[in-house]
């Protein structure tokens, strides 16, 4: 059995990078987590995406597998959306994942 070393900072920055630039463009939470992952491990290992970002990600011109397409140059570099295409909609489906906290109290 092989391990991996720990993700390091430059990884994870790079990481969020990536997501952020997916969830600009539209994709749920879930789906831009997989593209960001995708970019790192040149998608071997992803989930494919949800229907309704799949319908975000199929214009792209880029094809990488698992039902992942992506713009061409740097994921982390803005995404420019397909002409006649806009890249709103996919929060409805998949929003922001709830994080609990507690507040401190005096």
């Amino acid at each position: 059995m092989t391990t991996r070393a720990p993700e390091t900072p430059t990884q994870a920055a790079a990481w969020a990078k990536v997501q952020g630039r997916a969830l600009d463009y539209g994709l749920c939470h879930r789906c831009a987590a997989q593209v960001a992952w995708g970019s790192q491990n040149g998608f071997r290992t992803v989930k494919p995406p949800c229907s309704r970002c799949a319908e975000l990600v199929a214009p792209l011109p880029v094809l990488k597998g698992q039902g992942w397409c992506v713009p061409e140059g740097r994921l982390s570099g803005p995404w420019k959306p397909v002409e006649g295409h806009h890249s709103v909609t996919a929060y409805e489906d998949h929003p922001a994942p709830v994080v609990p906290f507690r507040l401190a109290h005096r």
